[in-house]
């Protein structure tokens, strides 16, 4: 790629993606016959070249910029983490796939390359707002955490997972994102990888706020292209299914603050293993890495 075209892909790339979304959206609103099957997937894609877009436009350095390796690495992760959501809702129904293609390929590559975007769409929303430094100032009293109240959470976190397991139903099924925050943010905590928890310690509330208002953001993407799409899914929440935001009951879209600290928590727990192998992240590291190096 020659000076020209660098200078044009670096200044243009985020309003590429922001047209993708505007044309997947389109496609469902006109019901688009068979290109609204696509439009989660390809509107995703487009919404994290925009985010990337705008990290770059403001700190001159962002994911797909500095390490598109780490990006595509991250794909997989994603597919491989929401997969373990997937296995529990096997059990629990809380949410069902409807108009899917009937080739069996096709639907599970649609699958993949869906899968494949929550990871890096949640890390680039977080990216973002980390560089509008919206809640830099935003102080609270210094919470202590000893070993044996961290490993009472995973141990807590644990039991509410295997309820989900044991006794399955649309009832219990909202427990297992509960459990996994309580053991991955614990777990973070005491291996050395950077957790909101040891921000809380500093008496500071930035990184989760930050994260939580990215699940929001991603939240409600994700629910507004969902509207509209033809391959889709649906939720059976018993508690108050009728009042929603688009196809999701409120109670359920709450969680979406909380579900950003989750994954990222387990994905910065994937990313240390990985690192303890010998593989060398150059851009970030974390998804707190300015509080790791601080540690």
């Amino acid at each position: 790629m020659n000076r020209r075209m660098k200078n044009f892909w670096k200044k243009s790339y985020g309003l590429i993606g922001l047209a993708i979304i505007f044309i997947m959206e389109l496609t469902g609103i006109l019901r688009v016959r068979y290109a609204n099957i696509w439009i989660t997937p390809i509107a995703w894609y487009g919404y994290i070249l925009f985010f990337d877009w705008l990290t770059f436009r403001r700190k001159n350095a962002s994911l797909l910029m500095n390490n598109p390796k780490e990006f595509f690495i991250m794909l997989p992760i994603s597919i491989f983490l929401w997969c373990i959501f997937e296995l529990h809702n096997l059990l629990f129904h809380n949410w069902v796939y409807i108009g899917l293609p009937k080739n069996k390929f096709l639907t599970n590559f649609a699958f993949a390359i869906s899968f494949a975007t929550i990871l890096p769409a949640m890390y680039e929303t977080n990216e973002f707002l980390k560089s509008l430094r919206l809640f830099a100032s935003v102080k609270i009293s210094r919470q202590t955490y000893s070993r044996s109240r961290l490993l009472m959470e995973i141990l807590f976190g644990l039991v509410l997972i295997l309820i989900t397991v044991i006794f399955p139903s649309v009832y219990t099924g909202p427990l297992v994102w509960f459990g996994y925050l309580l053991v991955f943010v614990a777990l973070n905590y005491l291996i050395g990888v950077p957790s909101i928890l040891r921000e809380r310690q500093e008496g500071r509330l930035t990184d989760m706020l930050t994260l939580f208002f990215s699940g929001y953001i991603c939240g409600f993407v994700w629910e507004a292209l969902n509207f509209w799409a033809a391959a889709k899914w649906i939720y059976q929440m018993p508690y108050f299914p009728h009042i929603k935001v688009f196809e999701m009951p409120v109670l359920g879209f709450l969680g979406f603050g909380s579900f950003a600290i989750e994954f990222l928590a387990m994905y910065d727990f994937v990313k240390f293993w990985i690192g303890k192998k010998g593989v060398k992240w150059s851009y970030i590291s974390f998804s707190m890495e300015k509080q790791f190096r601080k540690k």
